[in-house]
């Protein structure tokens, strides 16, 4: 899967919005932080987006990754929650799927 959104960047921008809650937690113990498959976690499949939440489940930042997604407004897998502008939705084929239910 490819986008345009540079993957580096991401991690980058994932590590330096997540602070640490207590003074030994650090973004090395996240569970993504070395994840060879960065485009999952920009998921527009559901198989993408139960890829980045498998990685997510267990994760000792996960609360603090999914706060600091919605803070600062981010797109994509924060937490195991799937973020636009930080408001979790649902991935946008769900979201199609949902709509031409509506009108069908």
């Amino acid at each position: 899967m490819t986008n345009s959104i540079d993957q580096n960047t991401n991690a980058s921008t994932i590590t330096s919005l997540l602070q640490p809650t207590h003074t030994v937690l650090t973004v090395d113990l996240a569970r993504c932080r070395n994840d060879e498959n960065r485009d999952r976690w920009f998921p527009f499949t559901p198989e993408d987006l139960a890829y980045a939440q498998s990685v997510c489940a267990g994760c000792p930042l996960a609360k603090a990754c999914l706060t600091a997604g919605q803070d600062n407004k981010e797109l994509g897998v924060w937490g195991g929650r799937y973020l636009e502008k930080g408001v979790e939705l649902p991935l946008p084929a769900e979201r199609r799927r949902q709509r031409d239910q509506r009108v069908s």
